[in-house]
């Protein structure tokens, strides 16, 4: 086996389990507040911590991986509606 082709296996493996946890796990842990939903402030004494914008407070975030799965299967869908609306 060629460097080439063993490095072409390991990047496919990769991109496959990356898969799998997208689906398995679609939600990962923001990295803003770090999963807890909150900001804790810096320089201030008594100020209270307020909710992280970016997840809403949650501190779960839609992972990469599944924002293009769900973008590729909303264009694949509208592309076929399309498709079909032609023909008819």
């Amino acid at each position: 086996m060629t460097l080439a082709a063993l490095a072409l296996a390991c990047l496919l493996a990769i991109t496959v389990c990356y898969y799998l946890v997208c689906w398995v796990n679609p939600f990962g842990r923001c990295r803003t507040c770090t999963g807890t939903g909150l900001l804790m402030p810096t320089g201030r004494l008594r100020s209270r911590p307020k909710p992280c914008r970016r997840c809403q407070a949650t501190g779960r975030r839609l992972r990469i991986g599944r924002r293009l799965h769900n973008h590729s299967t909303t264009a694949r869908a509208a592309a076929r509606r399309i498709r079909d609306d032609a023909h008819r």
